[in-house]
């Protein structure tokens, strides 16, 4: 193998590699945002955080605004 190869197999492995923390990190945030802003659907808006991606990315953004979503009942528990 030359030196160019193993360069190009390098590049390709970081790449790879972005690419995967760059999934786990997106279909992670709707539900730790959920987790931290305290919402009673935390739990599934994860599972579709997962999912969103999985299947192509159409209902991530929906999760992310159901995630910044605040319900009437946790308004009223929250003092607003």
């Amino acid at each position: 193998m030359e030196a160019l190869d193993v360069f190009a197999l390098v590049v390709l492995a970081v790449i790879l590699a972005s690419f995967v923390v760059a999934f786990i990190t997106l279909a992670r945030m709707p539900g730790a945002l959920a987790r931290k802003r305290g919402h009673p659907q935390a739990d599934a808006i994860t599972v579709g955080g997962w999912l969103g991606l999985l299947f192509g990315g159409v209902l991530w953004p929906l999760m992310m605004i159901w995630a910044c979503y605040r319900t009437p009942h946790h308004r009223n528990q929250s003092g607003s």
